[in-house]
């Protein structure tokens, strides 16, 4: 039997051997390590300086698009500016309007010039004004129009009505009151869905007394018929304009 301390000996070698493997192992992983880990630290300032350059560019791009935005900002409203100033400058009192009003008087329809020599005045008061107030002022109309439709009820020569939205139109016969509101009433409904404030405008032309006198009466029964079918969804109003020349107020919807 081989003794203890022989075998004692064979075995030191043995666990030499293993402790310098274990500790070449050791090394290798350490080296492993440490390259690993700079190979990471690399791979971060890598990624840092691109989130800067991204950084900057975006900045730089949403600077470019902020003084593209406030240049066109800028001429947009000098454009504006511009074209109320003109207007301010050129526009008169018409002299197609003189010329109605002289008309109206000289024919005994009192009531029609005095409401065409209102509508004409105030034109008038508005063209003093300087550009940007009148450009305000122009906005205000333009924003107004974006939450009410126009609809303009216009009493035809012949005696007939004719009412539009600014895109559909429809001419009705009436020989009553209640013929003229049921008659628009039917011939409303063809045109959609308005906004939720509509403004009925009433108008004639060169109509016959009885004519007018009916429409005028029978406008109020028309929006009585409109609110109902609406179910207080919209909300309905009239205007009498009165006389005006031929041609709509207004030749596109809002």
């Amino acid at each position: 039997m081989m003794s203890r301390r022989r075998l004692a000996l064979q075995l030191t070698p043995l666990l030499d051997l293993m402790l310098i493997v274990m500790f070449s192992q050791y090394l290798e992983n350490r080296n492993r390590s440490v390259v690993a880990e700079e190979e990471l630290q690399a791979e971060r300032e890598q990624l840092v300086r691109q989130r800067a350059e991204l950084e900057q560019e975006f900045q730089q791009q949403q600077g470019r698009l902020q003084e593209a935005w406030e240049s066109r900002v800028r001429s947009l409203s000098s454009q504006h500016t511009a074209v109320a100033e003109l207007l301010s400058r050129t526009l008169n009192l018409p002299e197609q309007a003189v010329r109605e009003i002289t008309a109206l008087r000289a024919a005994g329809r009192t009531d029609d010039a005095a409401r065409l020599q209102a509508a004409t005045d105030h034109l008038q008061t508005q063209m003093p004004l300087k550009g940007a107030e009148l450009f305000r002022f122009l906005l205000q109309v333009d924003e107004m129009q974006k939450h009410v439709s126009l609809w303009e009820v216009h009493i035809e020569a012949n005696g007939k009505a004719q009412i539009r939205d600014g895109q559909r139109s429809a001419t009705i016969d009436y020989g009553t009151e209640e013929e003229f509101a049921t008659r628009l009433f039917e011939a409303g409904k063809s045109f959609g869905d308005p906004r939720n404030l509509v403004l009925v405008l009433l108008t004639w032309g060169d109509a016959q007394l009885g004519a007018r006198q009916k429409a005028t009466r029978g406008i109020p029964r028309l929006l009585e018929l409109l609110r109902r079918d609406s179910a207080g969804i919209r909300w309905y109003d009239f205007s009498v304009i009165g006389y005006r020349p031929e041609g709509p107020i207004f030749d596109a919807a809002r």
